[in-house]
């Protein structure tokens, strides 16, 4: 097969593709001999695979004109399924008052699908403050303009959507195709969107997510499948700004896993090869730690019925230039899959004819007590009860030491029966607050074929997780897929892949959809919820009321220290508050502290109690935003109380400690007012 490395100097009016009527048509035979070889075939990601097909005729210039021809649907949308319609069945259907975090919305606007093209799915997101921008692939803009790429945005939070299209042709047009992949640059200020296009791999900018200019190719390769990118948003680290995206080349015959990196979006890196990655390898999934190490896991997959396979990740120490194999996240995994959807799709697939990729992903945060100073949050799905009725489930690991080891695995999951879980997706903040969701099947046991969308939390970076939680409104069943209904969309497909973006206070998912029907004809969408993830302390198990103990007050505007960047709490010096517990039994100490701080916008300052050297629960946190007041030096202000409660303390001395943190490296000024501590 035929190699390509991209050259910033190459015209970009070099393409790959001739074009007619819009729409590309692939001139290299060696991209359309995917298509003709099964087992080739039987690898490719669903949107690499529409995307040769539309190059290759399979999907025909005539069907393309006919759609792009047709009127605009018509009629009233319905806003949900009706009990007992598209096979979900109807004690399924709503979710119960107040069971999840809140009404799901639905971010694309069917007004633009073209009857039979209304598939929206495989979904990204990012956030920037109070903008939550999306991307989804979307068969109903390939219909209407060639492109296969959507994108959504909201300006308050997700609370309401505005569907923007899909992303705009390129220079010497170069079509997108999907496998969208969104971040946001702290550096740049801007989002990034990469997709398949017809160079191979390309990208666009916005600043707001409300329009997007194209940038350029990333790579160049009629080969290239599944990229996903990531961004060093640590100010602190050698390549802050670095844009890293992973991928699949499938013109290359051995190893496969692929990653280059840009520092500006403009002129990329010449590709890394994943050295030992194989010909099996898909599903690159790339996340940067906050020290500048880049990790790409990925899926060393089989293709037997029954088969075990691989969950293998990379590390990269020196900003995407070289990479080192690490230990796997799992070994020997039961491939998820119904044996008879799999023989009728000719490829890894679950009941309805789902195809099923089931590659792993990770998300990274910063932990000063781990050896590596961050700890590595994987999830993926298997069948772990090998020939029993339980065909696919959720889990997760984590790593404290750079992927040298890993945890013993968790269920995420938690359900009784034996229906299917699966593409999980994760999310983590800064402060640990590990999310998973995925797609799961439990509340239709009898059938094992309408579905939901759920999730899980954990506060304390993964070590433990709360109960799984309804995110999803509506069940949805699943439309035919094979052959799919929606004649621009592969048999069997319903996406490979989900994410999440976190902040301080929330999570935000983003999944598709099919409880929609117009008329009696299925309209995918894609829909979005949000899950708080503040925690609110649980209540204290003794009773009586809080006495005061101990007050020890410090002049206002008296200057605590100064807080940078640091994998441990030690930039400004320690508050620490002795006292005595009296009397025979255990007590619950209450710690209230108040404090005025300077920061500059955007910064984090994290806050935290220790009693007796042992840490109360999660670090508190404050994000500067500008919402808060500017000073005359340009940095934000703000006061603060927090709250630390400590229970089943022993009588005799003690010591509270109070330390901070800057996470993104600002200098955070903190200007401590009082500390009081009450007992019960």
């Amino acid at each position: 097969m035929t190699r390509f490395v991209l050259s910033m100097l190459a015209p970009l009016a070099v393409l790959f593709s001739l074009y007619l009527g819009g729409t590309a048509q692939a001139a290299n035979p060696d991209a359309c001999n995917l298509l003709r070889d099964p087992a080739t075939r039987a690898q490719l990601s669903g949107s690499f695979e529409r995307k040769l097909m539309i190059q290759c005729g399979e999907i025909s210039l005539e069907e393309i004109e006919r759609a792009r021809s047709a009127p605009a649907p018509s009629g009233q949308l319905k806003p949900s399924v009706e009990p007992g319609t598209a096979g979900v069945p109807p004690e399924v259907q709503k979710k119960s008052l107040g069971e999840g975090p809140g009404a799901d919305v639905r971010i694309n606007n069917p007004a633009g699908d073209v009857n039979p093209h209304t598939t929206q799915s495989e979904t990204t997101v990012a956030i920037n403050g109070a903008t939550v921008c999306a991307g989804y692939n979307d068969s109903g803009a390939f219909a209407a303009t060639g492109n296969f790429t959507g994108f959504s945005f909201s300006t308050n939070g997700g609370t309401t959507w505005t569907d923007g299209g899909p992303l705009p042709t390129g220079t010497g047009s170069d079509n997108n195709f999907g496998d969208p992949s969104i971040v946001f640059s702290v550096k740049e200020g801007a989002f990034y969107f990469a997709a398949l296009s017809d160079l191979g791999l390309s990208l666009w900018r916005s600043t707001s997510c409300s329009s997007w200019t194209y940038v350029g190719p990333i790579h160049v390769g009629s080969g290239d499948d599944k990229e996903l990118m990531a961004v060093d948003n640590n100010p602190a680290s050698p390549e802050f700004g670095r844009l890293y995206v992973a991928w699949t080349d499938f013109n290359l015959g051995g190893d496969r896993e692929r990653v280059t990196f840009s520092n500006n979006g403009v002129a990329w890196s010449v590709p890394v090869t994943l050295a030992g990655s194989g010909p099996n390898a898909q599903g690159a999934w790339p996340a940067v730690a906050p020290n500048g190490d880049l990790y790409v896991a990925f899926e060393d997959r089989c293709f037997t019925v029954g088969c075990s396979r691989n969950l293998r990740i990379y590390r990269s120490t020196d900003g995407g230039a070289t990479f080192a194999a690490r230990t796997n996240i799992g070994t020997g995994l039961l491939r998820p899959e119904r044996v008879a959807s799999t023989n009728t799709c000719s490829r890894q697939a679950l009941n309805g004819n789902i195809r099923n990729l089931s590659s792993p992903q990770i998300a990274i945060h910063l932990d000063g007590s781990a050896p590596a100073g961050y700890v590595i949050s994987a999830v993926y799905p298997y069948d772990s009860d090998g020939a029993g009725a339980d065909n696919s489930n959720v889990f997760y690991k984590r790593s404290t030491d750079g992927a040298a080891t890993w945890s013993a695995e968790k269920k995420l999951n938690d359900d009784a029966t034996t229906t299917d879980q699966w593409v999980p997706a994760v999310g983590v903040n800064a402060t640990g607050k590990v999310v998973s969701s995925w797609y799961d099947r439990r509340l239709d046991p009898a059938n094992n074929l309408s579905f939901d969308r759920f999730a899980v939390v954990s506060n304390d970076g993964g070590l433990t997780f709360g109960a799984n939680t309804r995110i999803s409104d509506v069940s949805s069943g699943v439309p035919t897929l094979i052959p799919n209904f929606d004649t621009f969309i592969n048999s069997c497909y319903h996406g490979d892949y989900d994410q999440i973006a976190t902040d301080a206070s929330n999570a935000y998912l983003v999944w598709s959809d099919d409880s929609r029907l117009e008329g009696t004809r299925p309209d995918p969408d894609v829909y979005f919820d949000s899950i708080s993830l503040v925690t609110v302390p649980p209540p204290t198990s003794q009773t009586g009321t809080c006495t005061l103990l101990t007050q020890v007050s410090f002049a206002t505007g008296e200057t605590l220290g100064q807080a940078t960047a640091s994998t441990s709490f030690v930039n400004i010096p320690d508050m620490t508050v002795p006292f005595t517990m009296g009397g025979s039994v255990n007590h619950c100490v209450k710690v209230e502290f108040s404090a005025f701080t300077f920061a500059p916008l955007g910064e984090l300052l994290m806050v935290r109690a220790l009693l007796d050297g042992v840490t109360a629960g999660s670090p508190s946190e404050v994000q500067f935003s500008g919402n808060d007041d500017e000073d005359a030096d340009g940095r934000w202000a703000r006061s603060h109380a927090f709250n630390f409660e400590f229970k089943n303390m022993s009588p005799g001395p003690h010591t509270i400690t109070i330390q901070f943190r800057s996470f993104f490296g600002g200098s955070v000024f903190v200007h401590r007012r009082s500390v009081f501590v009450h007992h019960r």
